[in-house]
């Protein structure tokens, strides 16, 4: 009989499976910590704007009759805007049913809605951007944080 003697050579591969998977587990683990990171980053941001939460009754009273729910505004006094001699102060800015409103001078405003000769075009978290309809001229009332 003749016959060849073949030789084989297992390699371990479980090794470099193992490898791989501990590999994947670590870079998981750094991208959770990077999550939880950044969590806690707007966590803190979320404490520090609850120090702004505070009642405005005349905006309470005008949204919801007989209740008293917290709006965001600041504990500081903005700087009044002057429109024709008259000082309006943004005073909070609140959002409801997905619109945002604004109270100015003790009235409540949307976008669109008129303070003499300008338009209020746009309301943000902070602000309020007036446009006036004749020259065009832009002012902007900022609350006070």
């Amino acid at each position: 009989m003749h016959g060849k003697i073949v030789r084989f050579i297992f390699i371990e591969t479980r090794f470099k499976s193992k490898f791989i998977i501990f590999l994947a587990i670590i870079i998981l683990s750094l991208f959770e910590i990077a999550a939880i990171g950044a969590l806690n980053g707007k966590i803190a941001e979320g404490e520090a704007r609850k120090e702004l939460i505070v009642y405005i009754p005349e905006m309470e009273r005008f949204l919801y009759p007989g209740a008293n729910r917290p709006t965001m505004i600041t504990q500081q006094s903005a700087q009044p805007v002057k429109i024709n001699n008259e000082l309006f102060a943004l005073k909070g800015i609140k959002e409801l049913e997905g619109r945002p409103l604004a109270l100015i001078n003790n009235d409540v405003y949307q976008e669109g809605d008129m303070i003499k000769d300008y338009r209020i075009s746009k309301i943000t978290i902070d602000s309020v951007l007036l446009k006036n309809i004749k020259t065009g001229e832009m002012k902007i009332m900022r609350l006070g944080f």
